[in-house]
């Protein structure tokens, strides 16, 4: 992942705090697919399989092996993060909410009696613009979002994010 070169917690520099980060190279897509990628045979198929790679390679970091064994409350992560998905909607809606907003937390709210899954980083924001494609490989942006939790989290948050891109940057 790139690497954060400054911090600002000075709001008053741009209304909030910042960090400036590496530059790398690459392309950005977060729109219309640029022509060249288009091009190829099966571009989303080549893109998906690329992605899927990568976030597995996260997933198979040991955090202990690296010295971030003690990064974050892995136990209740998927309630905590259920409650924070329900509360952010109730607030989307000032409060009066579309009762599909309680029919899904009660779904969420129920014993589901998951099989146990190994706790690993998330990036928690994984999807296609946070991604620098590159012909040195790829990175990953967004890192201040990774966590430890439960890994089909972000595999949900990445198939949420399948919409229609916004906009692409090439950084060539």
């Amino acid at each position: 992942a790139p690497k954060c070169l400054h911090f600002c917690d000075d709001a008053s520099v741009l209304g909030a705090p910042f960090f400036i980060m590496e530059y790398r190279p690459g392309l950005v897509i977060g729109g219309e697919m640029p022509a060249a990628v288009a091009a190829r045979e099966a571009p989303g198929a080549q893109l998906g399989g690329v992605l899927v790679g990568l976030l597995d390679d996260l997933h198979r970091v040991d955090p202990d092996a690296v010295g971030l064994g003690d990064l974050g409350r892995p136990e209740g992560f998927l309630e905590r993060t259920a409650a924070g998905w329900i509360k952010r909607a109730r607030l989307a809606w000032d409060g009066e909410p579309p009762p599909v907003v309680d029919e899904i937390a009660d779904w969420l709210g129920a014993d589901r009696s998951l099989p146990e899954q190994a706790t690993s980083f998330l990036h928690n924001d994984f999807k296609l613009d946070n991604v620098v494609l590159s012909g040195h490989g790829m990175n990953w942006t967004d890192q201040l979002m990774v966590g430890f939790g439960k890994t089909n989290v972000d595999a949900v948050l990445a198939v949420m994010h399948g919409r229609a891109p916004r906009s692409v940057v090439n950084r060539e």
